[in-house]
């Protein structure tokens, strides 16, 4: 009872932080987010706030994974010297083909490791061996004119998944498909997922009022005018174009998990065997080496407790798996169920009927880490919750806990809509298995991309759950932040540091590292960036390699930190 008491006072504590998000989320879509009439879609210009798919904004490598893997290289730099002349040599000597591919390769190993131990739990959750994956060529993958090269195809404003604290200013993304012409089973995108932070040293709201300004400015831009400006804010950090940096360049080596970002996978390369090589989502984070250079490391796949988690007990399980089931569906029941229908409960205590778009927008729970595995497989129903747990007593449970909440007179919410939607903020889920599944009656989750299992595809078409839902959403946050912040505060004004010089963590210039200029502790965001600053400079290897485990322990306690935070837009965020 103790156990439970703590929990719903985390929950009470957690959704006292969301007063944006529910005044967000009370008004109706206004003119500002309109849709053309017989399509649905969000109109043109208003589609630019919130995604770029326009060609001419990729053309000339303008967006290359070359030039992003370039990016992150150059700074992680951690200069041994203040003059400016030894950082530029630093930075051409870390940017270098070899480099590029070595950081790239990182990546590609991965999909030969099977071991894997969740960090939070202790419980090993092995991952399946990619044999395809493993076998592709980084040198192919990072130039655009072979046929097995990655191209840009979709910049994403993802200013909604900021948290309620401000800390950062949601993620800002780029996606890249491998292939022309694409092969139906040999496919491979991966999605570049920055947090950007916010560069206001107390985390204001109105810290992150350049970045919104910034995509809410593309409304009226098209061709090189685009292309220019979408460049200068990823790339150098302008986001009002007068050619000096505002904000870290989103493409930052520590806007990939030091601490928060990551880079995600969804991966279909199958050499033809379809069935031993299944559509299927991982994660990794950037982290540095014991040398100090950038590499990729893999990373649980948020938002997806480990499907068996969801069952009944089987043989030949890991040592503490069976403890990991009881407390999942223990929590399962006691909080998640509340967490997954938390967008009706604030609808009939304001008096609203939702419509499905807000729920699709909405919809989320706070899984813990600990349960989380690191692959999501989005084809067939071995990942669908609803399907791994027949025959247990976990519906019971749930059609049970229903009852104790006040829903809308009529409501007939089951197990398997709490269950379905548990299965639909997976990535497997909103990538495939949830499609068309019921989360409330009537209400079924909306396609993907023509073809399935991704929402951008690589000719750059775009899904209906994005097209109709989540961009018309997340094009109303993006209006209702600007209508909200800009009147009444003033903005904070932004370190203008030259758009050339690396932007090094301190508290006059990164979110995360602010905690000098306040009183109280370092928060965990700022041990772990002061942790990254420890690992170069340490003399043996020995010493390297402490420094290197400190910072991963650091970056997991501010991440486990990140995690329990509601978000500014949307109560639980969610990975998609």
């Amino acid at each position: 009872m103790a156990r439970y008491i703590f929990l719903k006072s985390m929950l009470s504590s957690a959704l006292a932080l969301t007063t944006f998000a529910a005044e967000a989320q009370q008004s109706t879509y206004s003119v500002q987010c309109t849709v053309e009439k017989g399509t649905g879609h969000l109109e043109t210009d208003l589609r630019r706030t919130v995604v770029i798919t326009d060609p001419e904004v990729f053309k000339d490598d303008a967006f290359s994974l070359e030039r992003t893997l370039g990016a992150i290289l150059t700074s992680a730099v951690t200069p041994n010297s203040q003059d400016a002349a030894a950082t530029e040599a630093q930075k051409k000597l870390v940017n270098t083909q070899a480099e590029r591919v070595s950081l790239l390769t990182s990546m590609i190993r991965s999909f030969r490791v099977a071991d894997r131990i969740n960090p939070d739990s202790k419980v090993a959750m092995p991952a399946k061996i990619r044999p395809n994956e493993a076998a592709l060529d980084p040198l192919k993958l990072l130039t655009p004119q072979d046929v097995e090269g990655m191209r840009p195809v979709g910049l994403f404003n993802r200013l909604d998944l900021a948290p309620a604290n401000f800390k950062y200013c949601g993620e800002h993304r780029i996606v890249y498909a491998k292939g022309d012409p694409v092969e139906r089973t040999n496919r491979f995108f991966l999605i570049f997922e920055a947090a950007v932070d916010n560069p206001d040293p107390q985390n204001r709201p109105e810290g992150c009022l350049g970045i919104a300004r910034f995509w809410d400015s593309l409304k009226g831009k098209t061709g090189p005018e685009l292309k220019t400006a979408l460049e200068k804010f990823y790339y150098e950090g302008d986001t009002d174009g007068d050619g000096t940096a505002d904000i870290q360049p989103v493409i930052h080596h520590q806007h990939f998990g030091l601490p928060f970002g990551q880079v995600r996978g969804n991966l279909f390369v199958t050499s033809g065997d379809i069935g031993n090589n299944p559509w299927m989502l991982r994660e990794w984070r950037v982290s540095v080496s014991p040398d100090g250079s950038a590499v990729f490391v893999p990373d649980t796949v948020k938002a997806n407790p480990h499907p068996a988690l969801y069952g009944a007990a089987a043989t030949n399980e890991a040592e503490g798996f069976g403890d990991l089931r009881f407390d999942f569906q223990d929590d399962f029941v006691r909080i998640h169920v509340r967490e997954l229908i938390e967008t009706e409960l604030r609808a009939q205590k304001d008096g609203k009927t939702l419509s499905p778009t807000e729920l699709f927008a909405s919809v989320g729970a706070r899984f813990p880490n600990r349960s989380n595995t690191f692959e999501s497989i989005s084809q067939g129903d071995n990942d669908d919750p609803l399907k791994r747990a027949e025959n247990t007593g976990l519906p019971t449970g749930v059609n049970s806990e229903l009852k104790n909440f006040r829903l809308p007179q009529g409501s007939t919410l089951t197990a398997q809509h709490i269950l379905a939607r548990a299965g639909a903020v997976s990535c497997g889920g909103c990538h495939q298995f949830s499609v068309g599944q019921e989360i409330a009656p009537n209400v079924k989750w909306p396609a993907t991309a023509p073809g399935g299992f991704t929402h951008v595809t690589e000719k750059r078409e775009l899904s209906e759950a994005l097209e109709k839902h989540f961009l018309p959403a997340r094009c109303e946050n993006l209006d209702n932040f600007l209508n909200k912040v800009a009147p009444t505060t003033k903005t904070v004004a932004a370190p203008r540091p030259a758009a050339s010089a690396p932007i090094q963590p301190t508290p006059s210039s990164t979110a995360g590292a602010v905690a000098s200029s306040r009183q109280g502790p370092p928060t965990a965001a700022a041990k772990a960036r002061q942790a990254l600053t420890r690992v170069a400079p340490a003399e043996s290897r020995l010493e390297r390699l402490e420094a290197v485990r400190n910072l991963e322990e650091q970056v997991q306690t501010a991440r486990h930190q990140d995690r329990q935070e509601a978000g500014a837009f949307m109560t639980y965020r969610r990975p998609h």
